[in-house]
């Protein structure tokens, strides 16, 4: 999620180097006041936090089921970092391994031409969000609670709370699924919400009916 969304995909490495849970704490000293990304014809770059661990989903990316693309990397002692990534529009979220801050630039575009965009994003407290799911459909089972086009997830089987932490602030859209595994996991949206994280603070959704 570093920090532990419930988990995610990558598509051209192993994802290990964000936690698999629903929870995480850093401390350290911060290094750099923001993250910077260049949109180039096959690639994103930029500047982060030396060491900062950088992720880039697709805007409509969903964690767990593996659908869209996921790629993790890390800044180098400089801070630089570089990821080859196909024509379209990203989410890039740079978490500082050393502070509890995050930056996300939503959305870093590819568009597949020569010409370059930049956007640069101050590193900010990171945010938490809480809430509870009631499953009381027929089919039971479990539940797929995740931030879209981001890594943050969890599964909750059946009634439960699931919570994330170290989550960049921002807007976002919470979303709530019942999971069917039939051989490969697949998820049916229920629910769907906008929310905003705010620097340093957790919010609390509520209940989630099903």
């Amino acid at each position: 999620m570093p920090y532990k969304p419930c988990g995610l995909f990558i598509v051209f490495a192993a994802l290990c180097l964000m936690p698999i849970g629903c929870t995480n704490n850093v401390s350290g000293v911060e290094t750099t006041n923001g993250v910077t990304v260049v949109a180039t014809s096959g690639s994103i770059e930029g500047t982060a936090p030396p060491f900062a661990n950088i992720y880039l989903f697709d805007t409509s990316y969903i964690p767990y089921i593996n659908s869209g693309t996921g790629i993790a990397t890390a800044a180098d002692a400089n801070g630089l970092f570089r990821i080859l990534a196909a024509p379209g529009a990203y989410n890039v979220l740079a978490l500082n391994p050393y502070y509890d801050e995050a930056g996300v630039i939503s959305p870093a575009v590819i568009n597949g031409e020569s010409d370059n965009s930049s956007q640069t994003k101050r590193m900010q407290r990171v945010g938490s969000l809480r809430g509870s799911v009631l499953n009381g459909s027929v089919e039971g089972g479990s539940t797929l609670v995740y931030l879209s086009g981001a890594g943050y997830y969890c599964v909750v089987n059946g009634s439960g709370t699931f919570s994330f932490n170290m989550v960049a602030p921002g807007p976002y859209r919470l979303c709530a699924a019942l999971l069917h595994e039939n051989g490969s996991a697949t998820i049916e949206p229920k629910r769907d919400v906008p929310v905003i994280i705010e620097p340093g603070k957790e919010l609390f959704v509520g209940e989630i009916d099903f």
